[in-house]
This record gives C-alpha cells, sequence and structure tokens, in this order.
C-alpha cells in the first residue's frame, strides 16, 4: 500500500525509559554545556587489579531473597516498578558474573527500600577521592534574611546508564529469576562520584545563566536568593532547564515556594535569626552510630581502616554539631 504524504512525514521517536539511563536521549542538550563524553561515558566498571574479577566470580554463590510475606510482596512489587522503569532488566542464571544479596529495610513513612548489599564489589572497585559541598559552604551562602528553594531529581543515580561488564556484576535474585541492573544503583562505591561529575556543569550553568547562589549535595539542590519572586521565577526556570537535559523533577518533593527557615541535610536553618541547628532525627542517628561502634570496639571485632576513618569524620562532624553554638 503506498503511503499518504502524512504517513511519510512522521518520525519515529526512540521508546525513552521513565527513569533508567534517559539522560543518553537529551544528549544534543548535553553537548551545549560540553558534557556529552560524560553521559556517552556512563558507569564503568575500574578495577582494583587484573585479578579482581577472578576473585568474584570464583566466589559466585546463589543469593535468593529472604523476608516475610509482606516483604516478599513488596519486593515484587518494587522490582516490577524497575523493571517498567528501564533500571534493572531479567538475565539467564548464566550471564551474571556476581550476585549481590538484596533485602529490604523500613521507613519512617511504613514503606520499604530495596537495597542491594554491593560490599563484596566494592572491595574489588577502585573509590576515588572527590570533593562534595558541605554545610559549611551552605553557611557562606547564606545572608541574612535571604529565602530558598529546592529541587529533588527523582531516583537521581539511576538517571545514569550503566556501560560495559559492570552490568554483570550488579544482579541479584528474586523468586528463581536473576536481574542486572542497568541503569546506575544506590551502594555501589563509584556512584557519588560519578553523579558529581555528571551534575557539576549543570550547576556551574545555572550560575551563570541564572545568577543566582545554588549548591548541590549529590542529589539534593538548594537555590538562594534576596528577591522572593525573582527566586520564585528563576527556580521554576532551572527545574525547566533541568528536565531539558533529561532529568525528572519531582513535583512532590521539590520545594519552589519560598522560605527563610528549612531542612538541609539534618540541619534546621533560619535566615532571620542567622541560627542552625541540627534535627533531631539527624542527632538521634548519629547516637545510634556511635553507640553501635563502641559495642563492635568492646567486643574487639576487627575494625577496618575505612571504618576508623568514616568514625574520625562523623566525630569531627559531632564536634561542630553537637558541642558548638552556630550562627550563619
Amino acid at each position: 500500500m503506498q503511503q499518504s504524504g502524512q504517513d511519510k512525514e512522521i518520525v519515529m521517536i526512540p521508546n525513552i525509559p521513565q527513569i533508567g539511563g534517559r539522560l543518553i536521549y537529551s544528549l544534543q542538550k548535553w553537548k551545549e554545556i560540553n558534557s556529552e563524553a560524560l553521559i556517552l561515558q556512563g558507569v564503568q566498571a575500574i578495577w582494583k587489579s587484573k585479578q579482581s574479577k577472578q576473585r568474584l566470580e570464583s566466589m559466585i554463590t546463589q543469593q535468593p531473597f529472604r523476608g516475610s510475606q509482606i516483604e516478599t510482596t513488596r519486593m515484587e512489587s518494587i522490582i516490577n516498578q524497575e523493571l517498567e522503569a528501564g533500571v534493572i532488566e531479567e538475565i539467564k542464571l548464566n550471564q551474571a558474573k556476581w550476585i549481590n544479596r538484596c533485602f529490604l529495610i523500613g521507613k519512617p513513612d511504613g514503606s520499604f527500600r530495596k537495597i542491594v548489599d554491593c560490599r563484596k564489589l566494592n572491595e574489588e572497585l577502585v573509590s576515588q577521592y572527590f570533593k562534595m559541598e558541605n554545610i559549611q559552604e551552605l553557611q557562606d551562602l547564606l545572608t541574612k534574611d535571604c529565602y530558598t528553594t529546592s529541587i529533588d531529581i527523582t531516583q537521581a543515580f539511576h538517571h545514569v546508564r550503566l556501560v560495559g561488564e559492570l552490568k554483570q556484576y550488579l544482579s541479584f535474585q528474586f523468586k528463581q529469576k536473576t536481574y542486572q541492573y542497568i541503569a546506575m544503583p544506590f551502594g555501589i562505591s563509584l556512584a557519588p562520584r560519578m553523579f558529581h561529575k555528571i551534575l557539576r556543569p549543570v550547576i556551574e550553568k545555572v550560575r551563570c545563566k541564572s545568577n543566582v547562589r545554588i549548591l548541590s549535595y549529590v542529589d539534593d539542590i538548594i537555590i538562594i536568593g534576596k528577591d522572593k519572586q525573582v527566586l520564585e521565577n528563576k527556580t521554576q526556570e532551572i527545574s525547566n532547564y533541568m528536565s531539558t537535559l533529561g532529568w525528572l523533577i519531582s513535583v512532590k518533593k521539590s520545594r519552589i515556594t519560598v522560605m527563610q527557615e528549612f531542612e538541609f541535610l539534618g540541619w534546621n536553618f533560619n535566615s532571620l535569626n542567622q541560627q542552625m541547628r541540627i534535627t533531631e532525627e539527624k542527632k538521634n542517628k548519629l547516637i545510634r552510630y556511635f553507640s553501635k561502634t563502641i559495642q563492635t570496639i568492646r567486643q574487639q571485632e576487627m575494625v577496618t581502616v575505612r571504618q576508623l576513618a568514616r568514625l574520625r569524620g562523623k566525630l569531627n562532624f559531632s564536634e561542630w554539631q553537637l558541642v558548638k553554638h552556630h550562627s550563619i
């Protein structure tokens, strides 16, 4: 059958995933900020040694999901959502080169979060240091009586695609089926640095283009200004711009309405009296962490150098937060 002229003008649009690795479909916009190479590169394995893969593959065992009936039902729902979103895919068991344990943890609102235990895999991957923004830098940006808004990216890490063999080492099992990640998951040691590298040119572009004070800590983005209406307008512009790059912005979790009292990274800020204080939730988490660490030391269990480094960081963080009185 001969096609009509109208039919010939139809252009097939790729089936863009809901979330998984979707930044690649906005490559032209990333070229405008000279970052297309990062998006094409995706997340690739950086092994500690030539023997890393061999060590993992020699230790591979099946890791069936263990949980209550409620947890099993919830896990099945989460996996179906991830399949639909293009975050994971089902594979044959013999395609997996490493299988990670998978389980659920409860959230304060009664829902569950899926966790993939990547600790063994992370032991064989190179963890590269990078500097992230912190609370002190936010303090420097906040001025008396200023206003703030915030932008939240839906499942931010999953926007970045996995490339090459790393996918086969990010497998997990559920109900006699095997799955692997095809988008960057939480829990893998390479993820925070890679995400930071991808988001950084976006933040720099926004600073230059919108002339606002903006700070990001992983996927937490806060915007600061002196004029309420201008800040609201700029925040909407920034949200729209990030959408053109492929980011899915959470309208529910983002805060477009300006505020002078707000919470960020476990701190309550008030620009009117220029005071900041730790949240009760953050303080309780620190107390639980120190109690657990003290118990481990008392039982003379093995403590790694990384755990000691983390403890030192937590102690410095706690002294700054819990002992001193802070003004912005």
